[in-house]
């Protein structure tokens, strides 16, 4: 999902649910990764462009399209 998408239906349960007014929500994106096959190097993504620093393009995405909910606080 991409973060902006995220922050917008956060936003809209804000709006919908004054009870939540003090929540928030924080977004770490994390980059791309993409393993090569060929050479067996991990390479980070650059402008979307699905390709190794070996020259080879690779579609073995290692990191970036996980989402993670890595902590949740409830205050009474």
């Amino acid at each position: 999902m991409q973060p902006i998408l995220m922050q917008n239906a956060f936003a809209a349960v804000l709006e919908d649910e004054p009870k939540y007014q003090q929540t928030s929500l924080h977004v770490e994106v994390l980059p791309i990764l993409i393993h090569c096959d060929d050479c067996d190097k991990t390479t980070e993504v650059q402008q979307y462009k699905f390709v190794c620093s070996c020259g080879k393009p690779s579609r073995n995405v290692v990191q970036g399209e996980e989402l993670l909910i890595s902590k949740v606080e409830f205050i009474d």
